[in-house]
């Protein structure tokens, strides 16, 4: 746990910013759906 640091309230937004989404959908027996995919990137 030595790399877990303190983030200020005002700051804290940053940690919710996943970057870029993506909407995947599919569609099986009839059935349609989407899902919202995300993922974090080394900047």
């Amino acid at each position: 746990m030595k790399n877990i640091s303190k983030v200020a309230p005002e700051k804290a937004y940053r940690l919710l910013n996943v970057g870029g989404t993506t909407l995947v959908s599919a569609v099986h027996a009839g059935v349609c759906d989407v899902m919202p995919a995300t993922w974090a990137c080394v900047p």
